[in-house]
């Protein structure tokens, strides 16, 4: 029979194993809902807007800064991540998520300072409304940072029918003065109307992965490193006619180029002089689909991924391909115009 626990003895266990409950949470990944009890109650700096009463943080493994239409909007959102707001600003960055719940609109811009907000992921889920960043009349430097010099992989979803929009005053920069790689996903679309050159120091490569659309508002909006296309659809949304200036590009994966009724009138767009490559994926042949009257460029040779791939051109626009290319799986013409 097992001696009984004298109350003393009870006591400090309780009490160890509460400690470690404790330092458990503390390191522990936490979810901060955003409340609006504050004043003002649209600062993101003050910690009575956030569960807890704590403003998320992204030191140590990030907090996720979450949105779940609890408080009625549409919402437009300030910060300086500086101060009371440091958190917003601190380590690897925070995570970012918009539910389904939250279906009126969020608007995010940087009230002062050059701090900037710093951001690891970002998940806009099924149902949500619009999300935008920057955007307010006479903004002109909304920073968002891109992790740190540890935390270099960034996957930006947005799974809702409404886009993410980047507004012509936001201003992107590398954590840790280092490349990183930024991920455009989901089945929603992305409204690029900045440049995804870096604002500071270090790389930014892009990568369009998902089935939605990226529309591409200005010349730097691929960035000017290596720009990756795995799925989806891209699309000149400047209103007059692109060349882009991306160092490099890889065709990763079949793609679409088309304007659609939304965009009028049709816009061409030429992929910048990078040299473009058919890339790594599997599969020995890579697909441009475009559609409407708007052509799509690839200026720069071609040449092949990591096999001897072929190229398929699809729908019933044009595609111009202006380099003595060198991929070697030949080239098929299913439909349009070349």
């Amino acid at each position: 029979m097992k001696p009984k626990l004298t109350s003393r003895v009870l006591t400090q266990r309780l009490t160890l194993l509460a400690l470690g409950a404790c330092t458990h949470v503390i390191h522990a990944q936490t979810t901060r809902t955003w409340d609006a009890g504050g004043v003002p109650a649209t600062n993101m700096d003050l910690a009575a807007n956030w569960s807890d009463d704590v403003v998320p943080t992204g030191a140590g493994t990030g907090d996720t800064a979450q949105w779940d239409g609890s408080v009625p909007g549409p919402l437009s959102l300030t910060y300086t991540a500086a101060g009371t707001g440091a958190n917003l600003g601190a380590g690897g960055g925070i995570f970012l998520s918009v539910l389904g719940t939250q279906t009126s609109s969020l608007m995010i811009n940087e009230a002062s300072g050059t701090a900037g907000l710093r951001i690891r992921d970002l998940t806009v889920a099924s149902g949500a409304g619009a999300l935008t960043f920057g955007g307010l009349t006479g903004a002109t430097n909304d920073i968002l940072n891109l992790g740190s010099n540890t935390v270099v992989n960034h996957t930006w979803t947005n799974n809702s029918s409404n886009p993410v929009t980047f507004s012509s005053d936001v201003r992107f920069a590398a954590g840790g003065a280092v490349t990183h790689a930024l991920t455009l996903t989901g089945t929603g679309n992305w409204n690029v109307n900045t440049s995804l050159i870096k604002f500071e120091n270090g790389t930014i490569n892009v990568i369009k992965d998902g089935a939605g659309t990226m529309n591409i508002g200005t010349v730097n909006s691929l960035g000017n490193a290596a720009f990756t296309i795995n799925a989806g659809t891209i699309n000149n949304s400047n209103g007059a006619a692109l060349t882009t200036v991306a160092a490099s590009h890889v065709l990763n994966g079949d793609f679409s180029f088309a304007t659609g009724a939304s965009v009028s009138p049709a816009n061409d767009l030429t992929l910048g002089t990078g040299a473009v490559s058919l890339g790594a994926a599997a599969g020995t042949s890579r697909t441009i689909t475009t559609n409407g009257a708007a052509l799509l460029t690839l200026p720069t040779i071609i040449s092949n991924g990591t096999t001897a791939n072929s190229l398929i051109k699809s729908g019933t626009g044009g595609l111009r391909l202006d380099g003595a290319n060198t991929f070697s799986g030949g080239f098929t013409l299913n439909a349009g115009t070349l």
